[in-house]
């Protein structure tokens, strides 16, 4: 006799991500849900129509995925008047996740889903995203996989050998994206060419290198215990000021962003207190 567990098999970690995005959207637009409420209302239905279903086709019954998606993947930036509400609502979203300890290893522009120009804006793709409850046993926490995040936007751990790397990737991630969306007109904070001389992942460290600086054994300490530390195999770049590499936003913008994209993870601002930031004093609580 066929277990009836047997489709479990056939779901992978990016369905079931997929499937609670689509809840929750559909939560909000049924109920007017906040995000974050939306999102944990729609981890527990998922989570027990998992549990009760005994095939895939009453699992995808039951979570009703076939809801009109009606956001639209955009690489704009958002309007001036709404961007802390749209970026306020990409931290609560992050906010969520972390707390759950899942890690979503690909933050980019076209991964932020926008329900308009003004918002609210929605996290997607959980493809490589990691769970400590359904990754640790393929994954486990201090051995991940290196070869997660998009060109520019990945973090720089993950090109020197740290395997136990934690939430905080996904906030250099978000810094490196908010650089690029804050500004006018949108340019990228790094440089990652699909090919060069030296190969795309050495042209992505050099180009962090000349950007913000070559770190060193005190600006970046943890790095001290990486597989291929970064000292002394590079060239000393002294780094362009903050001032210099975003002209066009305005102080408190640009503070946010440099408390995201720093070197030691553990100093990177977290999601919740990137919300306590002066930069999001108008937005009311999601």
């Amino acid at each position: 006799m066929t277990s009836t567990n047997d489709w479990k098999s056939t779901i992978s970690l990016s369905d079931r991500f997929d499937i609670v995005e689509r809840l929750s959207k559909a939560i909000i637009q049924a109920n007017g849900s906040s995000a974050v409420d939306a999102r944990k209302e729609a981890f527990a239905r998922e989570t027990e129509v998992y549990n009760r279903s005994e095939s895939r086709e009453s699992y995808d019954a039951a979570c009703n995925i076939y809801q009109e998606d009606n956001l639209s993947n955009t690489q704009d930036p958002p309007e001036p008047e709404s961007s802390d509400i749209t970026i306020g609502s990409i931290f609560s979203a992050l906010q969520y996740l972390h707390h759950q300890g899942v890690i979503h290893r690909d933050i980019k522009p076209s991964n932020v889903l926008l329900a308009s120009p003004t918002g609210p804006a929605y996290i997607s793709d959980f493809g490589t995203a990691w769970d400590p409850g359904l990754s640790a046993v393929d994954e486990p926490a201090h051995h991940k996989v290196l070869e997660v995040g998009t060109t520019c936007y990945r973090a720089p751990e993950t090109l020197f050998g740290n395997r136990s790397y934690d939430t905080s990737l996904d906030m250099w991630s978000t810094g490196v994206m908010l650089a690029e969306c804050l500004q006018t007109p949108t340019h990228t904070l790094f440089e990652s060419p699909d090919t060069s001389e030296d190969g795309n992942q050495l042209g992505l460290i050099l180009s962090i290198f000349k950007t913000i600086g070559t770190p060193t054994k005190e600006t970046w300490p943890e790095a001290v215990n990486f597989t291929t530390p970064p000292f002394e195999w590079y060239q000393e770049f002294p780094g362009k000021s903050w001032e210099e590499l975003l002209p066009s936003i305005d102080e408190v913008s640009r503070n946010l962003v440099t408390g995201l994209v720093r070197y030691e993870s553990k100093e990177r601002l977290t999601a919740e207190e990137a919300l306590k930031h002066p930069f999001f004093s108008s937005v009311p609580p999601l």
